[in-house]
């Protein structure tokens, strides 16, 4: 308990903190994005304000310039300027220029010399810096017509300065020896007056950078900084989020507190979960029936930091052992009597087992057991132990049964210190314990592996063939047995050269263990439609796996196969074994709905193996029963196996089963079969298997009959023929 409430101690401290963080998180963030949105949109709105600026001054100097060029492209101007007629330019500039935005006007020669100058209120008034940057403005100038405009400090003022050159009309050559008429104005009454008109009455002209303002410097055509243009920036985000900010601490003030209550609710809740999580933890771990660890626990307890520490010091071991007839006490007392006789076992085990040690169910009779031991002999010791405490007999539902289990275990090493390995061998070691019905308990030795390693590498090299191509589909004949001909196919699947001693039913398994299967499955099926051109009058059976039937994509790939070859599904069949009926009825029965609607026929294989139940044959409704070879060997030998064929072929003819009878190796086999009316007839006395192009040159040269597939699915009955049915009996 004591670690439970810490548990949940800490669970609902972490809700704590996570909300806390998670209020402060998000107050910080709206701020902090409604500062920024502020800040955001002021910065918008100061780089509008500038450009604003820069518009004003741009429009002082176009309208002083303006005002310079209508003057200058006079013909009057020019006429005066070259009779000397200073009275008529006198009226001329004052006619031009008085009553325009100018504080000063003059006449200047190219060379700089001022002939007259004029100003608002008197005339012939010193002009300073103006001429100087007249001329600079001048300078450069390519074209007439236009005035030019440039700043000039005089004295204490910045002047706004334009230059037009006298050209006397618009077709005059252009000279750079002509006068021009220059115009001075005070920047500063113009920048204010036009800040006025444009929505900024703000904007100053002053002599140095204004902080906290923003600033425009104003400079002569050289660069040389004359002032600056300073006005206040507009903050409209900032009185934006002045004017909301209570609305927002209060919105964010009642998100708090909501937050709060929710964070308190969820630390309960926390709290509460934590406690029932841990029973469930405790219950997921725990069998029910015995209160020992079970498997999901035992797993986690091997893999734990504690076992692994151990294991690689060399002082763990793992003891495996299995109920010897447990099966029997379930099928006297019942399952009840069974969980009972659990019970009493477990009891036993746990009385027997040492200090320190762990004790686990894995499964309905199995047992684990975790040791802190390192000596052989001491944990030979420890599972003897366990094996003796099951002497004395077991009293279940009034009933005595007297149970043995078997034994094996594995110690850690400097080689094996791994705790997974350590369950892998003794799971090995108590299997073959079991096998061999030994009666004390088994070491594990590194030659029990042999047997997995081999598999191990089986797999390997299939997974290598696959990919390489190395496999092959192979045909068998199918023959009726009335005349010989031959009526379908099976394909086998094979791997020349590289099974070596290994059987393909042993190939199969590894398959089907290591999911390959499927990928096996889908290149015969592949391979069968291809080949089925060489064959359009005969059907060809498929074997399937277990493992491919439980596949959700089987049936849909199946169909999808079909289609892309343009095989009729009537001329496929699919050969299955009963182990899938027992292991999985409710799927196996709505897999085969699916094939047979699909229009595929479907065999049982390998009748006669297993539990061979007539009620499969009822309930599933097959289209053909294949006889295991088993009981074909069993027909000569003597009058029992005979007897048990021909009640299979009699079951199969109530039922209006046509049966195929596999492994048919000699003449006598086949007269016998035939005699008894079996109608089909499998096996090397029919011809071995061989691949597609080895099947058709039979086919061809031994003139064999081939028994055409209807529309329905059903093979054709057809006349004997001769040739063949001598060659197969030996006439």
């Amino acid at each position: 308990m004591a670690f439970q409430r810490s548990s949940g101690q800490r669970l609902s401290r972490q809700i704590t903190v996570y909300s806390v963080l998670c209020i402060v998180v998000t107050f910080l963030t709206v701020m902090l994005t409604a500062v920024w949105l502020s800040r955001s949109h002021d910065r918008q709105a100061a780089a509008v304000s500038r450009s604003s600026a820069e518009g004003i001054l741009r429009t002082a100097a176009d309208r002083l310039a303006e005002a310079a060029g209508n003057v200058a492209n006079r013909r009057e101007i020019d006429e005066a300027y070259r009779t000397e007629d200073r009275e008529t330019l006198a009226e001329q500039f004052g006619a031009g220029l008085y009553g325009r935005p100018v504080d000063a006007s003059a006449l200047v020669t190219p060379t700089g010399r001022v002939v007259l100058s004029w100003r608002e209120q008197e005339r012939q008034a010193p002009l300073g810096d103006a001429v100087t940057t007249a001329l600079n403005l001048l300078a450069s100038e390519h074209e007439t017509g236009r005035g030019r405009t440039g700043f000039a400090r005089s004295g204490d003022r910045v002047m706004l300065v334009a230059a037009a050159r006298i050209i006397g009309g618009a077709n005059a050559p252009f000279s750079l020896d002509r006068p021009f008429l220059m115009a001075v104005q005070d920047l500063g009454d113009e920048i204010s007056s036009l800040g006025r008109s444009f929505s900024m009455p703000s904007l100053k002209l002053a002599d140095t950078s204004t902080p906290g303002k923003e600033n425009l410097p104003v400079r002569d055509p050289s660069g040389q900084v004359l002032g600056f243009l300073s006005w206040e920036a507009p903050q409209p985000g900032m009185a934006i989020l002045m004017e909301g900010y209570q609305f927002l601490l209060f919105a964010l003030a009642a998100f708090c507190v909501t937050m709060f209550g929710i964070s308190y609710r969820t630390r309960m809740l926390g709290v509460a979960l934590a406690e029932s999580e841990q029973g469930a933890q405790k219950a997921a771990r725990t069998d029910g029936l015995t209160g020992l660890l079970n498997r999901r626990g035992f797993l986690e307890f091997i893999t734990s930091e504690e076992a692994e520490k151990a294991a690689r010091s060399g002082n763990l071991a793992v003891i495996f052992l299995d109920i010897n007839g447990f099966k029997r006490v379930n099928d006297a007392v019942g399952h009840s009597g069974g969980d009972d006789m659990i019970r009493l076992i477990s009891s036993r085990f746990a009385a027997a087992q040492p200090a320190g040690a762990t004790l686990a169910r894995l499964g309905s009779d199995e047992f684990a057991m975790v040791v802190n031991q390192s000596v052989a002999s001491r944990v030979s010791e420890a599972a003897l132990r366990l094996t003796s405490s099951l002497s004395d007999p077991l009293t279940v539902g009034g009933l005595e049964f007297q149970v043995s289990c078997a034994v094996g275990f594995a110690l850690a090493s400097a080689e094996t210190n791994e705790p997974q390995t350590l369950v892998r061998q003794a799971d090995t070691a108590m299997f073959q314990a079991k096998r061999i019905a030994r009666q004390e308990p088994l070491q594990f030795r590194p030659s029990m592996d042999t047997g997995t390693q081999d598999k191990k590498n089986l797999e390997g090299r299939l997974r290598q063939a696959l990919r390489n191509g190395e496999l092959e589909v192979y045909y068998q004949p199918i023959a009726r047995a009335s005349d010989g001909a031959v009526a379908g196919l099976e394909a086998l699947i094979r791997w020349p050269g590289g099974m070596g001693s290994s059987s393909p039913i042993k190939m199969i398994s590894v398959a089907e263990e290591s999911g390959l299967i499927r990928e096996i499955g889908d290149f015969v099926l592949e391979r069968v439609c291809e080949d089925l051109v060489r064959w359009p009058d005969l059907r060809v059976s498929v074997n399937v796996s277990p493992v491919q039937l439980r596949d959700p994509s089987f049936i849909s790939n199946f169909r999808a196969v079909l289609a892309r070859h343009r095989v009729p599904p009537s001329r496929l069949e699919v050969e299955l074994t009963e182990g899938i009926l027992i292991s999985d009825p409710a799927m196996a029965s709505k897999k085969l709905a699916q094939l047979r609607r699909l229009g595929v026929t479907i065999a049982l294989d390998d009748f006669g193996t297993g539990y061979s139940s007539i009620g499969y044959l009822r309930s599933y409704s097959f289209d053909r029963l294949k006889i295991d070879r088993s009981l074909t060997n069993e027909l000569l030998r003597d009058p029992q196996g005979e007897n048990l064929v021909l009640s299979v072929l009699a079951v199969a003819a109530a039922m209006n089963l046509p049966v195929v009878a596999e492994g048919v190796e000699n003449a006598q086999q086949f007269e016998r079969l035939a005699g008894a009316g079996c109608e089909f007839v499998q096996g090397y006395f029919i011809q071995r298997p061989g691949s597609a192009a080895a099947i058709e040159a039979f086919l061809q040269s031994q003139a064999v009959a081939v028994a055409p597939v209807s529309t329905d699915g059903k093979v054709v009955r057809l006349g004997r023929t001769r040739a063949v049915s001598r060659r197969l009996v030996g006439e």
